[in-house]
């Protein structure tokens, strides 16, 4: 996945779940999130991580694993075309977050 092309701050990216990036886009709040990071456990992608944030909902709705948590070879839950997954502009992210949204 490229990066975010954001008309307000250029180029950028980050990953949030799809609740976060709907609170971030209508200016409302996602109380709440929070910030999961995972390996592939692949010698070959060592190194590699997905990271994002999630909200609550998400969480508890797609039983994520605690953060840290290194996933087996072949696990889907490591692909960037997951629905869980929408890329951001991260300064717009980071405006919402200073508004208090989270």
């Amino acid at each position: 996945m490229g990066v975010v092309l954001c008309p307000k701050h250029g180029r950028g990216f980050l990953f949030v779940c799809p609740h976060v990036s709907d609170a971030i886009h209508a200016g409302k709040p996602c109380p709440g999130i929070e910030y999961l990071a995972y390996t592939d456990a692949d010698p070959e992608l060592a190194g590699i991580e997905l990271a994002g944030w999630f909200c609550p909902r998400c969480i508890q709705d797609d039983d994520l694993p605690p953060n840290g948590t290194v996933f087996a070879d072949g696990d889907d839950f490591m692909s960037v075309r997951s629905a869980l997954y929408r890329p951001v502009c991260p300064r717009c992210f980071e405006e919402w977050r200073n508004q208090g949204m989270d």
